[in-house]
């Protein structure tokens, strides 16, 4: 008997031993935590807000696969346009300009891990508690449930908004960016304001810039800070409640500045949050299409600012941004005289400064005709100006006709400043 007991006594312990062994083969892995925050979380009516989910995987060993979920926003709040959609989760995550809907599928996340996703939202125009709740993210590891949140409209903040005018240009060509803030639904006025927006690759401000701003206190003066070739916009504008806001009660102002594409694409430009009385209400966005144009012009006074009755040197580049297409053809006309009455060119008429067999003509009406370019090849000549002996001093802007060529469409015009200084007294000894 002693025999059978020490024998039952094995048996049991293989016994459990092995339901431990089975039970520590078949565990599963618990599904990934899933949360979401906006920011701002609190914004002015119509600004744009950056909405970020995070799948948190960092409890686990056991990589997940097949995590999907999807979101319908609140009545009031829609993707932005472009909504600007990223993530670092893997599969595929959509959300179309102006929509009202999300989805997320096929992610993939190790074990040890978290990733995010965002998408950029544009507030509504009414005071409200906007509550953001997805649907179940579910995933390989089984159902994390909804993730929730809310984004808030607040009136006594002001509206943050951004559009390109146009809003394609070819490539190398000008388009007016204009900011809006939007007071209109405040019963008070902003005391200060201040944003940056920096551009993305391939977008730089226009030479010249022509930066504006009406966004005003009289008190102490605004600081637009845009430089010709920069590649950000800085807003610093100051005033004192109640007597000088910057942006009064039920009132709107701008900020615009002229920008170049010199990328062909789809360049999205989102802004910095404005600080209104330094408190976010918010970013603004919008994006520049640039399309391709094989043919570019640019000019520029080399050797200004001169005085009235000295010479000026002004130089054009002509590119063909083509990589198989020779352009036969190409030219454009520049009316000096619309720039100051009497500017005219010296030393004309050129031959083969662009080509085989091209000219340049004219005197206060230049004329380039029949120029040519091999493929990615360019051209460069310089054209001497004789400032007229009364011109008064100050900046004048010259800008050519749009360049066309045989083979492909017109490209933009060119354009550039000529200043114009008082001339120095002589020294005498």
């Amino acid at each position: 008997m002693a025999y059978f007991s020490k024998l039952r006594v094995v048996f049991y312990s293989i016994f459990w031993a092995s339901l431990m062994l089975l039970g520590a083969a078949t565990a599963y892995a618990l599904p990934p935590s899933f949360s979401l925050v906006p920011n701002p979380d609190t914004v002015g009516p119509g600004s744009t807000s950056t909405v970020t989910f995070t799948i948190d995987n960092t409890a686990e060993s056991t990589p997940i696969s097949g995590i999907t979920f999807t979101n319908t926003w609140p009545a009031g709040i829609i993707n932005a346009s472009p909504a600007n959609e990223s993530h670092n989760c893997g599969g595929t995550f959509s959300g179309i300009g102006g929509a009202t809907t999300i989805t997320y599928t096929g992610g993939t996340l190790g074990g040890g891990s978290f990733c995010t996703l965002s998408v950029d939202v544009i507030a509504g125009y009414t005071a409200a508690i906007y509550p953001i709740i997805t649907g179940d993210l579910t995933s390989s590891a089984g159902n994390s449930g909804k993730a929730s949140g809310s984004l808030t409209v607040n009136t006594s903040q002001p509206g943050f908004s951004k559009s390109f005018a146009p809003s394609s240009v070819s490539f190398g060509g000008t388009s007016t960016l204009t900011f809006t803030i939007d007071n209109t639904l405040n019963a008070s006025g902003i005391p200060n304001l201040d944003f940056t927006d920096n551009f993305p690759t391939g977008m730089v401000i226009a030479s010249p810039a022509n930066a504006s701003t009406d966004c005003e206190s009289g008190l102490l003066p605004t600081v637009l800070t845009a430089p010709a070739g920069g590649t950000s916009v800085i807003l610093n504008a100051d005033g004192f409640l109640p007597v000088l806001p910057v942006l009064a009660a039920g009132a709107t102002c701008t900020v615009t500045v002229d920008v170049v594409g010199n990328s062909v694409g789809s360049l999205t430009n989102v802004s910095g949050d404005l600080l209104a009385d330094f408190v976010s209400a918010g970013k603004a966005s919008d994006t520049l299409t640039v399309t391709s144009a094989d043919l570019l012009l640019t000019k520029s006074f080399t050797n200004d600012p001169v005085a009235p009755g000295d010479t000026v040197d002004l130089e054009f580049t002509i590119q063909n941004t083509d990589r198989v297409q020779t352009v036969t053809g190409i030219a454009f006309t520049d009316d000096l005289d619309s720039t100051i009455i009497g500017l005219v060119a010296t030393g004309l008429p050129a031959s083969n400064i662009c080509g085989a067999g091209s000219t340049l003509t004219g005197t206060s009406f230049l004329s380039l005709a029949g120029a040519s370019l091999a493929p990615e090849a360019s051209c460069t000549f310089t054209v001497t100006l004789q400032v007229p002996g009364g011109a008064a001093t100050g900046s004048y802007t010259n800008t050519t006709s749009a360049i066309i060529s045989n083979e492909l469409s017109p490209g933009a015009a060119a354009s550039d400043n000529l200043n114009i200084v008082a001339a120095l007294p002589l020294l005498s000894k």
